[in-house]
C-alpha cells in the first residue's frame, strides 16, 4: 500500500497534469480569438490613418488656397492645420486606434510567452513522470 505522502503527491501531479491539459487545449482558441481582434484593430488603425491623412490634405488645400491676395507661409499653414478641429479629431482617433493595436499586440505576446511556459511545464512533467516510473 502507498503511503499518504505518495498518494498526496500523485493526486497533486494528477491535478497539475489536468490543469496543464486544460490550458493546452484552451490556449489555441484564446490565441485565435485575440489574433482576430488584433487584425480587426490593425485594419481599423490603417483606415483611420488614411482618413486622418485625407482630412489633413483637404484642410491643407482649403487653407492654402483660401486667400488669393495673401501668401500663406508653411509655418502659418501648419499652425492652421494643428488648430483645425477636424484634423485634431482625426488624429485623436488614429492615436486611440494605435493604442488599441499596441495593447492587443502585447496581449498576443503574453499568450505566446504563456504557450512557451506551458510547453516547458509539460516537458518538465514528462521528465518527472519518466523518472518516477524508472525508480
Amino acid at each position: 500500500m502507498l503511503s499518504e505522502d505518495v498518494m498526496s503527491r500523485a493526486s497533486l501531479v494528477s491535478s497539475i497534469a489536468e490543469d496543464l491539459r486544460t490550458e493546452m487545449l484552451r490556449l489555441p482558441g484564446e490565441f485565435a480569438f485575440w489574433a482576430a481582434q488584433y487584425a480587426a484593430v490593425k485594419r481599423d488603425h490603417a483606415r483611420l490613418r488614411l482618413a486622418a491623412k485625407e482630412t489633413r490634405g483637404a484642410t491643407y488645400t482649403a487653407v492654402r488656397f483660401s486667400s488669393t491676395t495673401v501668401k500663406i507661409t508653411e509655418a502659418a499653414l501648419e499652425a492652421a492645420l494643428d488648430c483645425d478641429k477636424a484634423c485634431m479629431s482625426a488624429k485623436a482617433a488614429e492615436c486611440d486606434a494605435e493604442a488599441d493595436v499596441a495593447y492587443l499586440y502585447n496581449l498576443l505576446e503574453a499568450l505566446r510567452i504563456k504557450r512557451d511556459a506551458l510547453v516547458q511545464l509539460a516537458s518538465t512533467e514528462r521528465q518527472e513522470m519518466r523518472a518516477s516510473i524508472e525508480q
